[in-house]
């Protein structure tokens, strides 16, 4: 399959994980009021990641229905990072914190 030709080809040997398949039980999806606090939280997600990995962030995005002013949804602040090559990003800080 062709792709663009700024991404990293990969193979499925690439992988360093096992994966196991398994069926999650059904969940309840909450979708809530727009909260005028989405774009602050995006705001501290962002500082905290420009604080961490600087110069090697080329962009980052809040994106998904949070991103929406006045939309409902599920009240997740979905953020895009991209940096030149993932694997540079850990040598700023090697123990990645949610």
């Amino acid at each position: 399959m062709p792709t663009h030709p700024l991404w990293r080809p990969f193979a499925l040997t690439d992988l360093e994980v096992d994966v196991v398949v398994t069926r999650l039980p059904p969940a309840k999806v909450v979708v809530v009021p727009y909260d005028d606090g989405w774009p602050e939280a995006y705001a501290q997600v962002e500082r905290v990641v420009r604080g961490v990995l600087g110069d090697v962030v080329l962009a980052i995005e809040h994106t998904g229905s949070t991103s929406v002013p006045g939309l409902a949804a599920k009240p997740v602040v979905d953020v895009v990072l991209t940096v030149p090559d993932p694997d540079p990003a850990h040598e700023h800080d090697p123990q990645p914190r949610s």
